[in-house]
């Protein structure tokens, strides 16, 4: 072999070595977006009504809500059908309740699909707004006046969420009539913080401004937050509001409303309130935290469920004792909050 030959030889090699160099660079890159792709679905997959995927399959009831003794179902949407029960609902278009959220009725944002109602925040700015979402109500088409009222739902986690299923007496008017109205939230969470939710009554005080009682219920199991399902509901009597989670009597209101006046106890909570379920998205500094980099979009709120029940007049408790198996919780000790002064996100 010539002087040249041995020359161009290990030039041969010296290229062979730094192509195999570059290619043993690039493959943990290679791998990596395999992976990522692996295990985020396209967006349209993650939500989609057509999604086989087992986060849209109907949920075992692993957490199945006992009714108390004497109560019997009036009202209940299971949401088993392909659509809304626009009998029951209507999915509300606009932002009358505040945040950065514009809510369509479009079936991104709004459907019904394996037993389960969805409601999709998602970053798509509409109206003025950043984001979209949904909600549904019952105004105008169902209200009820005391009862049990229990609904099992899952909210999504991330800071800037403001998942509720809330209450709204009938004489609600969007220009006027809240705090007057009265609110009673069942529940409602805070994104950014997803192992505890949180349960209020709103109302006006003798000068017509808000006044609220709230109160904190951290889950007991370790590792146990909202994006697990849980039954929430209250028990309403004609002078006691209870909230339960999981059937568990977290919390009693038996006093409310100015100290005279046509605010006065047991106003306003003497009237018939519709529902309403959404998810909405925080403007900065709001309830639950503002959206950031972290915060996944699309999210969503899943209801298995809502179910009203009542109690022959004769037998249904004015004190508001508990009846049945409903027990207070006890471990975590509910925590007394704070909310912002202003109404819904």
């Amino acid at each position: 072999m010539t002087t040249n030959d041995t020359l161009a030889a290990g030039i041969f090699l010296l290229r062979n070595c730094f192509n195999l160099l570059l290619v043993a660079s690039l493959l943990p890159s290679a791998v990596g977006c395999a992976t990522h792709h692996s295990i985020k679905p396209p967006e349209s997959q993650a939500v989609s009504a057509n999604s086989s995927g087992s986060e849209a399959l109907k949920p075992e009831n692993t957490q199945p809500y006992t009714v108390p003794a004497g109560w019997q179902l009036v009202w209940n949407d299971e949401f088993d059908g392909t659509t809304l029960d626009t009998n029951k609902w209507t999915a509300y278009v606009g932002n009358t309740t505040g945040g950065n959220v514009y809510y369509t009725r479009r079936p991104k944002n709004v459907y019904v699909a394996n037993g389960l109602l969805h409601l999709v925040a998602r970053h798509w700015g509409s109206h003025g707004y950043s984001y979209t979402s949904g909600q549904v109500r019952t105004e105008f088409k169902y209200s009820k006046k005391y009862g049990l009222i229990v609904a099992r739902i899952r909210m999504p986690a991330g800071s800037g969420f403001w998942p509720a299923f809330w209450l709204l007496g009938t004489n609600y008017d969007p220009k006027a009539q809240w705090p007057h109205c009265g609110e009673i939230d069942i529940p409602e969470s805070a994104g950014g913080s997803p192992t505890w939710v949180q349960g209020t009554i709103h109302n006006a005080d003798v000068n017509g401004q808000d006044t609220y009682q709230t109160l904190k219920y951290y889950f007991p199991t370790p590792g146990d937050t909202v994006t697990n399902f849980h039954t929430y509901g209250i028990l309403w009597t004609s002078n006691s509001i209870t909230w339960q989670v999981d059937g568990l009597d977290a919390q009693t209101w038996t006093n409310w409303g100015a100290a005279s006046g046509t605010n006065a106890f047991p106003v306003p909570f003497n009237q018939p309130f519709f529902f309403l379920l959404q998810l909405a998205v925080t403007r900065p500094g709001g309830y639950g935290g503002s959206p950031n980099a972290r915060t996944p979009f699309p999210s969503e709120v899943q209801v298995d469920y809502v179910r009203v029940y009542d109690r022959p007049a004769a037998t249904t408790p004015g004190s508001g004792a508990n009846p049945g198996n409903h027990q207070p919780a006890q471990i975590p000790p509910p925590i007394s909050a704070t909310l912002p002064a202003s109404a819904k996100p």
